[in-house]
Formats: structure tokens, sequence, C-alpha cells
């Protein structure tokens, strides 16, 4: 069982599948730069990168793997039938820390269903225990466009 943290078994094996997933799926393996520490050791240009990346199964980075877990509390086994495969789908496509980014700004208009509010609430948990998760490149670009040093407060 690879998350370090005490789950149930359940969701273990869910988490483990959606890693399978992440690792498999025939798209450039770069999409998890922010996922898995130091993946360059396993992109080549023989094409066998994802090989490399099942051979090793990486851990997820910890905020990463917290995404996928509230994911999987959100949708369950749902994630790999017909009515959470978009949220599947988006995950694999995009890696868990773009995924719950493009979430959180999408945010929820409040037409969003149960479900997606649900996993809202989770990623923002996630991003509040993770907080250098969420969008340190916006937050670095914005202290860039003030007047105010970083690191400084505005008075």
């Amino acid at each position: 069982m690879s998350p370090a943290v005490d789950i149930p078994h359940q969701e273990a094996a869910l988490y483990e599948r959606v890693r399978l997933f992440l690792y498999a799926i025939d798209l450039p393996v770069q999409r998890l730069n922010e996922d898995i520490e130091n993946i360059g050791q396993f992109l080549d240009a023989s094409g066998s990168s994802h090989i490399r990346l099942l051979k090793v199964m990486p851990q997820l980075l910890p905020a990463s793997g917290e995404i996928v877990r509230a994911v999987i509390r959100v949708y369950g086994e749902r994630l790999f039938t017909e009515s959470g495969a978009a949220a599947l789908r988006a995950l694999v496509k995009a890696g868990p820390l773009p995924f719950a980014r493009a979430a959180v700004l999408i945010g929820d208009d409040g037409k969003a269903a149960p479900n997606i509010r649900e996993l809202l609430n989770e990623l923002d948990r996630v991003f509040q225990h993770y907080p250098n998760a969420g969008f340190t490149c916006a937050r670095k670009a914005l202290e860039g466009l003030s007047m105010t040093p970083p690191g400084k407060p505005t008075q």
C-alpha cells in the first residue's frame, strides 16, 4: 500500500488504481512535473517514459496525493463509471495539482451539482493544509506587479 497515512482499504485500492491511470495514460509524462518529485528521471527520448514510471510507481507529492484522496472521497468507485468518468479524465489529463487549481479557479456558480461543491470544499481544505501547492506562481507574479516588496505587508 503506497499511501503513508492510515486510510481505509477501499480508499487505498482506489488510490492505487488512480495512480496507475495517471502513470499509464498515453499523455506526456511531463504533465506530472508538479505531482512527482524529480519527474525528469523518468523522461527519455525512446518513448519508454511511461514504462519507467510504472516500474518505479513513485509516490505523489503530499499535496497531489491528498488531491487524489479528496477526489476518491467524493466519487469513490463512481470514478470508474460513467457518472464519475469526467472527473477521472480531467484529473488524469492535467495531473492532480493543475486539476485542483483549475477546479478551484472555476469554482461554483451556485448551480453546480452537490458532488462538485463537495469536491471544491475538499480541494479548498487541501490547499489550506498545503498553501504552497496552491497558487505560488500566481502569488509571485502578482507580487511582481505590486509596489510592495515580496513578504512585506502593505499598510
